[in-house]
């Protein structure tokens, strides 16, 4: 089989289904992305694209904090409607059952994992979103989708979303140790 080339596309699958939480205009509110990505591990530090047009956005220069909200596909209808409908138009702080952070940030509490993050940095690179670096400060789990002290993936069935696709998937089964399967290689090279 031949591979073919598709021209300049950003087909990084999958990417975490995140709904972003914050306190805007005194109230809570919530809009879905997809741009989420770790930037560091000590301290934990988190990237996010939000569009420029997001109501979540109408007051970022004051904005101090915020939660990133994961969830499993029974709440698909909930996470793409807080994408789809805008904070201007909706008042999206009764989507969810909303609980509050240590450092006053809405939570939701259908969430299976929410990060609660302090406001680090804001980037404006003249694209369509802007950039929000993030300390995460809290992380808030169920204790049944928590095993040895890590997320259990399986278990949990979070969204995640494919671009250009358009579509929510769950993400499938484990199947490899990182840093371990690929062992036997290093050895017979070092051979």
């Amino acid at each position: 089989m031949k591979r073919e080339r598709y021209g300049s596309q950003l087909w990084l699958y999958p990417l975490p289904v995140v709904v972003i939480g914050a306190q805007v205009k005194g109230k809570p509110t919530f809009t879905t992305v997809a741009w989420v990505t770790p930037i560091e591990d000590e301290p934990p530090l988190v990237l996010a694209a939000i569009a420029k047009e997001c109501y979540l956005l109408s007051e970022y220069a004051s904005l101090e904090s915020f939660s990133l909200n994961m969830f499993s596909a029974d709440k698909v209808e909930k996470v793409d409607f807080c994408g789809l409908v805008s904070g201007y138009e909706c008042d999206k702080s009764r989507v969810f059952e909303v609980g509050t952070g240590v450092l006053g940030t809405p939570l939701v509490e259908e969430a299976m994992i929410s990060l609660e993050c302090r406001v680090r940095e804001w980037l404006d690179r003249g694209t369509s979103c802007l950039l929000v670096v993030g300390e995460v400060i809290e992380t808030y789990a169920y204790g049944e989708y928590v095993k040895d002290g890590k997320p259990d993936i399986a278990r949990m069935q979070l969204l995640s979303y494919l671009t250009k696709r358009g579509e929510y998937w769950t993400l499938g089964e484990k199947v490899a140790k990182a840093r371990h399967v690929g062992l036997s290689l290093v050895k017979q090279k070092e051979k």
